[in-house]
């Protein structure tokens, strides 16, 4: 599963001296919207597409996505400050915290 992103992280937030700002900045880029105005966007995207497939909420137009035995998440974005170290983990943590327990079907494996 992929989902793409062309958001790129504000100056601003990369610069200021307390990390929160920046992990704020990251969520409300790539993660799970903290307003009702605004929706997910990257990994609370995943997180929710995979999670309705593996509960076997939703199995695309014609069920190619039922009993699927694996499904890698992909995020996709030009943001080069992404491949800066540990953010693969920040996301990842939000990814799964997001993700939560799902009740596989039949046939899954973790």
């Amino acid at each position: 599963m992929v989902e793409t992103k062309a958001v790129f992280l504000r100056e601003e937030d990369v610069i200021k001296p307390d990390p929160d700002f920046f992990l704020a900045a990251l969520r409300k880029s790539y993660g799970a919207a903290t307003d009702k105005k605004e929706r997910d966007k990257g990994v609370a995207q995943l997180a929710k597409s995979i999670g309705a497939i593996v509960r076997g909420e939703w199995t695309g137009a014609h069920g190619e996505f039922a009993g699927l035995p694996l499904i890698y998440p992909v995020l996709l974005a030009h943001d080069t400050r992404l491949d800066t170290p540990a953010l693969g983990h920040v996301l990842e943590t939000e990814f799964r915290a997001l993700l939560g327990q799902c009740r596989p079907t039949s046939g899954w494996r973790r």
